[in-house]
């Protein structure tokens, strides 16, 4: 599960970059507006871990992933309704201050989960979970976007984050044993 959530997290700075083109065409701004998009989404990835990362060793993992993945969903929406681009780039930093949650805390979780002599093989799968996101997510966005218009990528990221927010609800269960 983990693994996913970081993929769509990070995919969703690299996707973005898809949009370029026709979210130019929209809403009339020049390409270092379109960058200052993807910039402050990896500065959201940035200072997201100070806060939430903390707050998982006191109210444990399943608390914060459920606060946080509700945000970095009900964040996409903004961006997917935007009437101009302001509204993009600040719903992108709000979205990648959510989404770092999975990034700083999963490898948490993890460790909770594995022994010490089981830990190896998972956590390299935890390790490169977070570079496969920005590798798919331009792959991705240049089919979503060579077939409808830039809109649609935020409505796949709601999507996909919607179904992995029932997963969260459904599936995951509290990890960390004080």
């Amino acid at each position: 599960m983990c693994p996913l959530l970081m993929q769509l997290s990070t995919g969703a700075s690299s996707i973005y970059t898809a949009t370029y083109e026709q979210m130019e065409a929209h809403f009339g701004n020049s390409r270092i507006v379109s960058i200052l998009g993807l910039s402050t989404f990896v500065l959201g990835i940035a200072f997201g871990p100070m806060f939430f990362s903390p707050l998982s060793e006191f109210y444990g993992r399943r608390p914060i992933y459920l606060v946080s993945w509700t945000l970095y969903v009900i964040w996409i929406i903004p961006q997917a309704v935007a009437r101009n681009v302001a509204t993009i780039i600040v719903g992108r930093f709000l979205d990648g201050f959510a989404g770092s949650t999975f990034l700083a805390v999963s490898g948490g979780t993890v460790g909770d989960l594995f022994t010490k002599e089981e830990l190896q093989y998972p956590m390299a799968i935890f390790s490169l979970s977070p570079f496969i996101g920005p590798c798919i997510g331009p792959i991705l966005g240049g089919f979503i976007n060579y077939n409808v218009n830039w809109r649609w990528t935020y409505y796949v990221l709601l999507i996909w984050g919607g179904v992995l927010l029932a997963a969260i609800i459904f599936l995951v269960p509290e990890t960390y044993r004080k």
